[in-house]
């Protein structure tokens, strides 16, 4: 099914439809990148991770201090180790070109947060779906093991992607994904049809 028809599917079932990668750079550059204009690339001589006794990630720089920061990836799936956003809330300190430019200790309080950030198991097949007041208690066997989790409604907590298959986002915005329908049991595979009507 081609995007625009996938599109349109996902709308049709009242379900948003969304892309995999929010990339905004489509291929990965072969010359050294000049920062655009408002974007400030971050030194990884210069940068240095702690974790807070609260296990929440710092950075320090020559300058300043951030005593909390979070990291993003600019493409998610395409290039997961490179372009790296550091941010102070909604605001971004800088990007780091690539994580392995890092020293190893360095690489390793970043990757654990990323890790973290884009935990998104692949959901095998679902042993239970339950619609409590409202709310829907999922019981799911994932390639990462059995794992049970609440969402709101469909309407709300599962997109259609556009390369085919769902992300389902639970309560407290942990993501996962159903990518083979046809790999589940018949029974799993009910539970979920029904709940996207």
């Amino acid at each position: 099914m081609g995007d625009d028809a996938t599109r349109a599917a996902g709308a049709q079932e009242g379900m948003p439809v969304a892309d995999e990668d929010t990339a905004t750079v489509d291929a990965a550059p072969t010359q050294p990148v000049e920062a655009p204009i408002g974007l400030t690339w971050l030194d990884p001589a210069e940068v240095e991770f702690s974790r807070s006794p609260g296990m929440v990630l710092r950075l320090a720089l020559s300058d300043r201090c951030y005593r909390r920061v979070t990291v993003v990836r600019a493409r998610p799936l395409s290039d997961p180790r490179r372009f790296l956003s550091v941010r102070d809330g909604d605001k971004e300190v800088g990007m780091l070109r690539e994580l392995d430019e890092l020293p190893p200790d360095q690489q390793e309080l970043v990757a654990a947060e990323l890790e973290h950030r884009y935990f998104r198991p692949l959901i095998l097949d679902i042993r239970r779906l339950q619609d409590s007041h409202g709310s829907f208690l999922w019981d799911v066997d994932t390639d990462r093991g059995r794992a049970m989790f609440s969402t709101q409604s469909p309407r709300h907590s599962v997109t259609r992607l556009r390369g085919g298959g769902w992300l389902v986002t639970d309560v407290d915005n942990n993501r996962y994904e159903v990518r083979d329908l046809d790999g589940m049991s018949p029974r799993g595979r009910k539970l979920l049809q029904d709940l996207l009507g």
